[in-house]
């Protein structure tokens, strides 16, 4: 029996290792994005200036779709499986399905975005078609609302896993703090409100400290969770 906690030791420390990893990996991919060079338009561009806007600048909006909502989401649904393995061995369960699903619906929407900001950049924009363009550009602003309120949730189901000393207290902050800037700049994605949306730039670098602060912080305090695992697996 004794094999067997050591497995499951190392099993968890590999789990929070996973959720680490795939949390920078999420953070990195959102920098890449926002590093590429791609245009800001207004959510209520009109039709000629994202046709023009998309025309002109395929190869930086190409790498910001990619990044930002391809590979991010993928890193994301990675860190969220991770995370609600961890959440399950630790106590937590509820708050790790919370967790996980908010994640994995999040990640979804990122990956429909991803696909329409393709569809505009190599379909649409090449066809000239002003008016679909602008259509499509306001329908990936509109998601992204809702995908906003979904990240919103990981902050609220962050909590009880700092009650349990697997993050700081500043960690769990941090969460609320954006889960408080994502709720208003989802709204203002979901109603194409562009005075509201600057706030999106407030919740964005909320969302990457806590992201990758949360697992990080689980990484290094999940020795704890695999000793206790090899404490049970091993009484008689």
């Amino acid at each position: 029996m004794v094999a067997d906690g050591s497995s499951g030791k190392i099993a968890i420390r590999s789990t929070a290792k996973l959720a680490m990893l795939s949390a920078v990996a999420y953070v990195l991919a959102w920098i890449v994005a926002l590093s590429s060079g791609a245009p800001s338009l207004g959510l209520r561009a009109d039709a000629q200036s994202v046709l023009a806007s998309f025309s002109r600048n395929r190869a930086p909006l190409f790498v910001q779709f990619v990044f930002a909502e391809g590979v991010a989401a993928i890193a994301l649904a990675i860190s969220a499986s991770a995370v609600h393995r961890i959440g399950e061995v630790a106590g937590v369960s509820s708050a790790a399905r919370y967790f996980r699903a908010s994640a994995y619906s999040a990640a979804a929407l990122s990956w429909v975005m991803c696909a329409l900001g393709l569809w505009l950049i190599f379909a649409i924009a090449p066809a000239d078609d002003g008016a679909l363009a602008q259509k499509v550009h306001g329908l990936i602003n509109r998601i992204d609302g809702p995908k906003m309120w979904l990240l919103a949730v990981l902050g609220i189901a962050a909590v009880p896993f700092a009650r349990r000393g697997l993050v700081p207290r500043w960690v769990t902050i941090t969460g609320l703090l954006m889960t408080l800037a994502l709720l208003v700049s989802g709204a203002a994605y979901l109603l194409l409100e562009d005075a509201w949306a600057m706030r999106a730039y407030v919740s964005g670098v909320l969302l990457l400290l806590f992201v990758g602060a949360f697992g990080i912080s689980l990484y290094r305090r999940s020795r704890p969770i695999g000793i206790a695992m090899t404490v049970r697996t091993t009484e008689p």
